[in-house]
């Protein structure tokens, strides 16, 4: 086998070509797409309305992309992908968190998230107790899961008194 065009030979033995004992099942990763990759949007900061404490889950001014994540921001609230429909055994990777705690504020709890797109699901939707952490994994053939509106209610408890400051230190 030294020579500049090395050939290999494989010598199957017993080669049994018969049904399958079980179904393969390939599941791509968000690195498979080529052309449409939805980012993973990192959100610093929130703008809302302070009438009535509605998240503008739009405004992208303290939102940034993860590195190596993608190329496209996805709003406040919001999981997707393009890989897989509904009926996929295959796992969703769009994945949404929104975490409010020490903040004193929380979901309000008659907020609810819909399906959008193309063969899209919701799985795993989980919000706590005290409404401050809400997250879901959802996905389709380029479809995921979007809140209809983020309205943010006062807690119990409220802010650590730590957190909060007066005009004069900020």
């Amino acid at each position: 086998m030294q020579t500049a065009n090395p050939k290999i030979r494989f010598l199957c033995r017993e080669l049994f070509l018969g049904p399958a004992k079980k179904v393969l099942f390939f599941c791509f990763t968000r690195t498979s797409l080529d052309s449409y990759q939805p980012g993973k949007t990192i959100f610093y900061k929130i703008r809302i309305n302070p009438e009535n404490l509605k998240v503008n889950r739009t405004d992208f001014t303290f939102a940034k992309l993860a590195p190596d994540s993608g190329n496209t921001k996805w709003a406040y609230g919001v999981a997707a992908d393009c890989l897989y429909d509904k009926e996929s055994s295959c796992e969703s990777e769009g994945k949404m968190k929104i975490d409010l705690t020490g903040t004193g504020l929380a979901v309000d709890r008659r907020g609810s998230w819909t399906n959008f797109g193309t063969n899209s699901r919701m799985v795993n939707f989980k919000r706590s107790e005290n409404g401050q952490q809400v997250s879901a994994t959802c996905g389709g053939k380029c479809g995921g899961c979007k809140p209809l509106c983020i309205k943010l209610v006062a807690t119990r408890t409220g802010p650590p008194e730590e957190s909060a400051k007066t005009c004069e230190n900020v």
